[in-house]
């Protein structure tokens, strides 16, 4: 099985993991709302780079990125 990495969104409403392949569609898109990524994310996001994961931050056992077993 392989690995997908997810990345955690925050919006008002609460947060949600998606595939970081969502995740950035997700932010890309022109009115996606009022998603972005929370303060204490690991992972860092421009429309020129993606996702990149901060230096210095420890991974956390409910970070916002994870690793989940896909089928």
């Amino acid at each position: 099985m392989a690995k997908v990495t997810m990345i955690e969104l925050e919006a008002k409403n609460g947060r949600q993991s998606f595939p970081v392949e969502q995740a950035d569609a997700v932010l890309r898109m022109p009115y996606h709302g009022t998603w972005h990524l929370p303060e204490d994310s690991e992972w860092s996001w421009s429309a020129e780079n993606g996702f990149e994961k901060k230096e210095g931050k420890k991974s956390q056992p409910k970070s916002a990125a994870s690793e989940c077993k896909a089928d």
